[in-house]
């Protein structure tokens, strides 16, 4: 084994200092309705080897570790939602936590490759396992998130924020308007005439392009509408749909890529017209309710979830895998995550197989038969690598 296994352990080492559990949280998932958009995790017993996953036991509370900066908690959604889970996400696909399943499958990874979690990452991972950002604001978060990795440099976009937020305040002050909906178009047109007049670009969902560029897609200007109403004290959270991210404030959505806002009771209708103009498939989004409301978490996992598209299409399936379960941890609720995730763990276990890493692919397939409520995938993981061995040891 690599070196890379000391990583493995120091990430699960890491995740086992999440703060002890709110009362919301729980070990197993199962699907209930209503469902909120917070959510709390229980922290888990150290990664165990990867053929066998360890019953899950929650352990006494660690210190906090002395090289995260305490920042004023951000909140991460107003209000629940009344969404019903569907039966692709994670949640409702998988009985293990998606944060304990990472550390699992960084074990798995790091057999042969360079890890894919960075140390800024893990310490941002440690800090948001309980449902909350208390060390990193949420403006460093999405930073973290959009791979600017080196600490002084995200101090420079953090104090190019700090000053987008000190604009957009008066901005919206000399508007001398009070209604949210008033203050939240006030927002969006101080943005898009501002840090994000350099337009639109498909794909640019990365924050730190975003401040040096001001190019945006749906994501990265729905996330820095986010980081900066929070500073204004504007409600604000977010929503998804296939192919498509938003903003939304009490009873108005925000269209952060255009300006507009719409009264969120006409949401479906407004909904199901970009779908149709664009030619999108449900992907897993309920046909009478085709978007997801979600928080600060929810567009963080976004980009993961963008990163992951990505690496699948390159034919990345490592990456693709642990960057959907980054995801996952961050959303469990997004529909079709599960789903999505499945199918990263196929292209990566038939990946091994190909390449005849037998060792790889027995360990994927022993964690999936752990993790998934369905054990149909993993018995035929298991019996293509016993056919694989027979073939072997015939030659």
């Amino acid at each position: 084994m690599r070196s890379n296994s000391l990583f493995s352990q120091v990430f699960a080492s890491i995740l086992l200092t999440a703060s002890a559990a709110s009362t919301f949280a729980q070990t197993t998932y199962s699907v209930v309705a209503p469902v909120q958009t917070t959510y709390s995790v229980v922290s888990e017993p150290p990664a165990t080897p990867v053929s066998s996953v360890a019953p899950v036991e929650a352990p006494k509370p660690a210190a906090p570790l002395k090289q995260a900066k305490p920042s004023k908690p951000e909140v991460t959604t107003f209000g629940p939602s009344d969404e019903t889970l569907t039966s692709n996400t994670y949640q409702a696909m998988y009985r293990v936590d998606a944060f304990t399943v990472l550390s699992q499958a960084l074990a798995i990874e790091s057999r042969a490759t360079q890890p894919t979690m960075t140390a800024d990452e893990n310490a941002l991972f440690q800090d948001l396992r309980d449902g909350r950002g208390d060390r990193f604001s949420f403006a460093e978060a999405a930073l973290i998130v959009s791979e600017v990795h080196d600490a002084g440099q995200r101090q420079t976009y953090l104090a190019q924020i700090d000053q987008i937020a000190a604009d957009a305040k008066t901005a919206v002050a000399n508007a001398n308007h009070k209604t949210i909906k008033a203050k939240a178009h006030d927002l969006i047109k101080f943005l898009l005439e501002g840090p994000m007049k350099a337009g639109y670009v498909s794909g640019q969902d990365k924050l730190g392009k975003l401040l040096d560029t001001g190019h945006f897609n749906c994501v990265s200007s729905a996330l820095l509408f986010s980081i900066i109403a929070h500073r204004l004290d504007l409600p604000v959270a977010t929503v998804t749909q296939p192919g498509h991210v938003f903003s939304r404030v009490p009873g108005y959505d925000v269209q952060t890529t255009s300006g507009n806002l719409h009264k969120s009771e006409n949401r479906v209708k407004e909904v199901r017209d970009m779908m149709e103009e664009n030619k999108l498939n449900l992907d897993g989004f309920d046909p009478d309710r085709p978007y997801h409301e979600t928080g600060d978490f929810g567009i963080l996992a976004s980009i993961y979830e963008n990163t992951a598209i990505g690496e699948k299409a390159d034919k990345r399936y490592v990456q693709s895998t642990i960057d959907g379960l980054k995801s996952a941890c961050l959303d469990p609720t997004q529909p079709d995550s599960g789903h999505a995730l499945e199918t990263r763990f196929q292209k990566w276990f038939n990946a091994a197989t190909t390449g005849h890493d037998l060792v790889t692919a027995r360990a994927i397939a022993n964690l999936y038969r752990q993790i998934s409520r369905d054990p149909s995938i993993a018995d035929k993981m298991a019996r293509t690598v016993a056919n694989a061995n027979s073939q072997l040891a015939s030659r």
